[in-house]
């Protein structure tokens, strides 16, 4: 069985899209758990009933606003054996779940602890909106952190000694890998009996992906599949201001560091 979470906070049309493509699927879940930190409890309930009528589907409203508790909160109320958490921008292809869910069928020795889908970004002309431009620079920083620090590079998915990891790009393949996206992956339901999300990381809960896929790549294997394909419709990272989202990325990767990769 399987149940998919979908943290969301004041987004309805991106809610729509990515429920209409979950209910979609040519496998459907057993379950959609909307775990809505809006502004009111009536954004996003009416939305919810729009889903597929042989999906049962729950939304439940959280006053504490923070992707990492919005997942804990999914996770104690999900039922499935398989649990899935999607961005509320992520619209799915109709075989993606099924996709996912055939590597965990083919697992008969009960290894693997996650599967990834890929993500394919849809062409956008270039904008100079000031929500564009603030993306665009916060996008830029990320990157001179990276290079700066030699932290992570297109790769095979697995993580440097820096703890960051080297992302899985260009892979045609279902591939091993210790790094997992968070907001296309699936986990086992049992290894929430060993691991939670990390409630202290602040802002977006940026990286939030990379501390998860990193402490249960140490105990359960990780798997890339390319064919299960998704479409990243916004990014989660516009929210907030500049100045803001910059602090909570040097303050998040600082925190992770010193978590993971204590000397």
């Amino acid at each position: 069985s399987s149940s998919v979470i979908i943290p969301t906070k004041n987004r309805p049309q991106a809610l729509v899209e990515c429920l209409d493509s979950v209910s979609n699927q040519t496998l459907l879940p057993d379950e959609i758990i909307v775990v809505d930190a809006s502004d009111t409890e009536e954004l996003n309930s009416g939305i919810v009933v729009r889903v597929n009528e042989n999906v049962k589907t729950i939304c439940l409203h959280t006053a504490i606003a923070g992707l990492t508790h919005q997942k804990n909160v999914g996770v104690k109320a999900c039922s499935g054996d398989i649990v899935f958490f999607l961005d509320d921008d992520i619209v799915l292809e109709k075989d993606f779940i099924k996709e996912i869910v055939s590597v965990f069928d083919d697992d008969h020795e009960r290894k693997i602890g996650g599967v990834c889908g890929q993500i394919i970004s849809p062409r956008k002309r270039r904008s100079y909106s000031p929500r564009s431009l603030l993306i665009a620079a916060i996008e830029a920083v990320d990157k001179a952190i990276a290079i700066i620090f030699l932290l992570r590079k297109k790769g095979n998915g697995t993580f440097r000694a820096s703890g960051f990891p080297n992302y899985p790009y260009n892979v045609d393949e279902l591939k091993r890998v210790e790094f997992l996206s968070g907001g296309l992956t699936a986990w086992r339901k049992e290894i929430f009996d060993d691991f939670k999300f990390d409630e202290n990381l602040k802002g977006s809960s940026y990286n939030e992906d990379v501390d998860f896929s990193y402490r249960v790549s140490r105990q359960y294997i990780n798997m890339y599949n390319p064919y299960a394909r998704s479409i990243h419709k916004d990014s989660p990272l516009a929210r907030g201001n500049s100045n803001e989202i910059q602090k909570y990325i040097l303050e998040n990767s600082y925190y992770l560091h010193k978590k993971n990769f204590p000397r």
